[in-house]
């Protein structure tokens, strides 16, 4: 099958280049090994957001006596949280496999590979089936340089770390005073990494809990 374009990834940078592509008038291809949307819609940017904005809620409810509202028997249902964390997920994955279906753009779910380039164009399989694009566009998206942590590359290469439906364990991080502390919440807890700096000497994760709980040093 010819196209005028294939698109190897269905992040935010494959589908949308699909989708313009699409609304040009190229016949367009994209193909993505997992799920439409990448890691972005699915495992990390908007799944995490969700869970940011209820962790956030939740410790506003905490503090609201402060600013007059009493809120009280105020607690997490972890249940609840990661129910919303899926529909919004769904809707959003939904509305990109909507997008580019108006757009006119062929989807195919399988893992591609570059077999070749011919005066034809750019040959790829993909599920068995070949394909051929005059033009093509890698949007594979990139891979995280994670700490010697057993398991953390399985976790994150399954979604599981960042979007595990079981209750969060504690987390023991460092805070931005390179201080060790160990955080533990009967219902939930959460902590965002906001950047890694490294030296020749150690390594500083730079930390913020989004959620209320007992420190202890």
């Amino acid at each position: 099958m010819y196209y005028d374009l294939i698109v190897l990834g269905g992040g935010p940078g494959g589908y949308l280049a699909a989708e313009r592509a699409g609304q040009a008038g190229l016949k367009t291809l994209c193909i993505e090994d997992r799920h439409m949307g990448g890691t972005c819609l699915n495992e990390g940017c908007i799944p995490t957001k969700t869970l940011l904005h209820s962790a956030k809620l939740y410790d506003h409810a905490l503090d609201s006596a402060a600013y007059g509202v009493t809120a009280e028997s105020v607690r997490v249902d972890h249940a609840a949280v990661i129910a919303r964390k899926e529909r919004v997920i769904k809707t959003l994955v939904g509305g990109v496999c909507a997008a580019m279906k108006a757009s006119g753009v062929t989807t195919v779910n399988g893992r591609a590979v570059i077999t070749g380039k011919d005066p034809a164009g750019y040959s790829v399989k993909a599920n068995g089936d070949r394909y051929v694009g005059k033009n093509l566009i890698i949007a594979t998206g990139s891979e995280s340089v994670l700490p010697p942590i057993e398991g953390l590359r399985e976790s994150l290469n399954s979604g599981f770390a960042v979007t595990n439906r079981e209750h969060p364990c504690n987390i023991s991080c460092f805070n931005d005073i390179h201080k060790r502390n160990s955080y533990s919440s009967p219902n939930f807890n959460a902590c965002v990494i906001f950047r890694l700096r490294t030296s020749r000497r150690r390594i500083t994760i730079h930390s913020k809990i989004i959620t209320r709980s007992t420190a202890t040093s």
